[in-house]
């Protein structure tokens, strides 16, 4: 095994995770809050020292691939976890526990969103984005030669592929991802979400992980939103569908859409669970038949 190749991978990766650190002290000043220096400290060194020691290499073996990913689910976490440690006074269990969920898009949550201020709820989406995605996706566009160097590992993270080379590939995954998250937000915003609120919703909506900046989630929403209900669904759903699925309906090819067993039995099971929980919901608890389908479509 090629101990260096390993690293000039994960290298690469790092630098993507140093972007998206300083996306923290940018909503910062774009919001007029304190700088969260944690993040502009340690995002600018990873972004550095990721580019210093980044170097083309051949592609890397199974083995090596491996190791990259599991490395990289390991170490980008930590690093966040550092950076929460030092920014919001928590334990390191707790900030890895956090960083740990949002990456892999889990959704459970061990913060009061109510004690944080905007910028760290903002990372908490950006983490759970980012992960459904991947980072190694990312770094296929940000990093110079990554795409050549670590095809192995984009094909253990995101075994697809929708381009003449990975590169298109990722670049394409990419356009869906953005354009997907784009209209969401403009759903959300023009059913009454303010700004801040559809952007880091339509994230966390998209990856399916579903943390609010609320401590009472979505209720807090609906309470001020009602109508916002009908694309929170919406974008659940679409949230749920495999990328070939989503490039195809991105791209108006409705008839591969179409034509896909795997959506056609999700949709059909999804239709029939959520009915007959949301009737269950308003017959036995009086509750709204839109709630108790939002619910199910949820879970």
């Amino acid at each position: 095994m090629r101990l260096k190749n390993v690293l000039f991978a994960l290298s690469g990766l790092l630098v993507v995770a140093g972007f998206l650190m300083l996306l923290v002290p940018l909503t910062d000043v774009l919001l007029g809050d304190e700088l969260s220096y944690s993040f502009l400290v340690l995002g600018t060194v990873l972004v550095f020292v990721g580019y210093a020691s980044f170097k083309k290499a051949q592609s890397l073996s199974v083995i090596e691939s491996l190791l990259v990913a599991s490395l990289s689910w390991l170490v980008i976490p930590i690093l966040s976890a550092l950076a929460l440690v030092i920014e919001i006074r928590i334990d390191f269990v707790d900030a890895f526990f956090e960083s740990m969920s949002g990456f892999t898009g889990t959704g459970f949550t061990v913060l009061t969103p109510s004690t944080l201020k905007k910028s760290i709820l903002m990372w908490r989406a950006l983490m759970q984005w980012t992960g459904e995605l991947g980072i190694v996706v990312f770094a296929m566009i940000v990093v110079p030669y990554f795409y050549e160097t670590a095809r192995t590992v984009y094909g253990l993270e995101r075994p697809l592929r929708i381009g003449m080379n990975l590169y298109e590939t990722a670049k394409r995954l990419i356009l869906v991802y953005v354009t997907l998250t784009l209209v969401g937000f403009l759903s959300y915003v023009v059913t009454g979400l303010t700004p801040f609120d559809a952007l880091t919703h339509i994230m966390t909506t998209i990856a399916t992980g579903g943390m609010s900046t609320y401590n009472e989630g979505y209720n807090v929403i609906y309470a001020y939103s009602p109508n916002s209900i009908i694309p929170f669904i919406v974008f659940m759903i679409l949230g749920a569908f495999n990328f070939i699925v989503l490039y195809n309906l991105v791209t108006g090819n409705f008839r591969e859409v179409l034509r896909s067993e795997e959506l056609r039995c999700f949709i059909l099971i999804l239709i029939l669970l959520s009915v007959i929980t949301g009737a269950t919901y308003y017959v036995l608890e009086g509750g709204d038949f839109m709630s108790g389908f939002f619910n199910q479509v949820s879970g």
